[in-house]
């Protein structure tokens, strides 16, 4: 098994200690992983984090859609960001595949010419891409989209421009 495999068998581990019967059926590569916390700087803990860092994390859900949010100084002008439901404190790991994916993969094509297949795939080459961005906008690098992420990278907007987060109404 590599160090990979033999990480996310560890988490799967965790989670089911933590989230009790839920996810012990489940065989180790089915089970999620654990979300990160509102007052982490990165957006999911390390492999090995305590089962209470674990319980703690699990407020995020997984993005699975996403939403247009309008410009604050034009409202004509809009960026898509991925959502879980209404809620935009949602993350995106290796794995995930739904819309929300591909409209991160469109995000770092775009702002940061990674050259990504926008197939909605969670896969190796989107999480390099992320490693990439994350390390170039001074965050800590996890490969895992979540809040902190989406507070410091830029998003493509109708208008053709690149933004951060805050220049959208909401935010």
């Amino acid at each position: 098994m590599n160090k990979v495999s033999q990480n996310l068998a560890k988490s799967a581990v965790v989670a089911a200690m933590v989230m009790g019967s839920l996810f012990a059926a489940l065989p180790a590569s089915a089970a999620p992983a654990a979300a990160p916390t509102a007052t982490e700087v990165s957006d999911k803990a390390p492999a090995g984090r305590t089962a209470a860092q674990s319980s703690a994390a699990a407020a995020y859900p997984y993005c699975t859609s996403w939403a247009n949010q309008a410009k604050k100084n034009n409202s004509n002008e809009f960026a898509q960001i991925p959502i879980s439901g209404s809620n935009f404190n949602c993350i995106l790991e290796r794995g995930n595949n739904s819309g929300a994916v591909r409209i991160l993969q469109n995000h770092l094509n775009r702002c940061y010419g990674k050259g990504l297949t926008t197939d909605g795939v969670f896969g190796n080459g989107t999480y390099t891409a992320l490693l990439q961005v994350q390390r170039q906008i001074g965050i800590t690098a996890d490969g895992v989209y979540g809040p902190g992420t989406r507070g410091a990278m830029n998003f493509f907007a109708s208008d053709l421009t690149c933004n951060r987060i805050t220049a959208y109404q909401g935010f």
